[in-house]
């Protein structure tokens, strides 16, 4: 099990419209390799995650995000990637494509925030 705390570099939110970003709490499911983690809470934009996943999706409600980490775990990979299409044109929505993503590890996903 990995238990490395998030390095400071492992940002994943950009830091635009910063006084909105600073109110608006999501939460957040990290999508990397074949795994989606789910946030317990919710965090700002301007979220940070151990291991830096390949994409994070954060949504307004806890059902919300469940709902998306279910099917990510266990629809086809097609319909997955049509609904995180369909995501990124839904305003409340937010996707965000880390530019350094880590491999898949085992073990928790850490999450942070500034």
């Amino acid at each position: 099990m990995n238990t490395a705390t998030a390095p400071a570099t492992s940002t994943t939110a950009p830091t635009v419209d910063a006084p909105l970003n600073e109110r608006r709490l999501l939460y957040w499911v990290a999508i990397n390799g074949a795994s989606a983690a789910l946030t317990a809470f919710p965090l700002p934009l301007t979220v940070k995650c151990y291991p830096t996943p390949q994409l994070l999706v954060g949504l307004e409600t806890l059902q919300e995000a469940r709902s998306f980490q279910t099917l990510a775990l266990t629809a086809p990979i097609r319909v997955v990637r049509k609904e995180i299409e369909a995501m990124r044109r839904n305003p409340k929505a937010v996707c965000i494509a880390p530019p350094n993503p880590q491999p898949p590890t085992r073990g928790s996903t850490t999450w942070s925030s500034n």
